[in-house]
């Protein structure tokens, strides 16, 4: 997040976030506290991947917040 907030000044932009498999590194309360976090507009374009499909959605459902989920199965990428 330092790093963000850094480029964020320096660029006088929010660049792109991408959150890799945030559950192998942040417990359940983190991780809704980031999605709060980008729920609030702090950040800008934002992707996130996870193992569970359901995982992530879910917590955006919870916030109101519309979502593209997209599948990847063997490099074929669908929704």
């Amino acid at each position: 997040l330092a790093q963000l907030e850094y480029i964020s000044n320096q660029k006088k932009t929010k660049p792109i976030i991408l959150l890799d498999d945030i559950y192998d590194k942040l417990d359940d309360h983190r991780v809704d506290q980031l999605m709060q976090m980008i729920n609030e507009h702090l950040f800008g374009q934002v992707l996130i991947t996870d193992t569970n499909e359901l995982r992530i959605k879910s917590i955006f459902d919870k916030l109101g917040v519309p979502t593209n989920c997209y599948k990847v199965n063997k490099g074929a990428i669908s929704r």
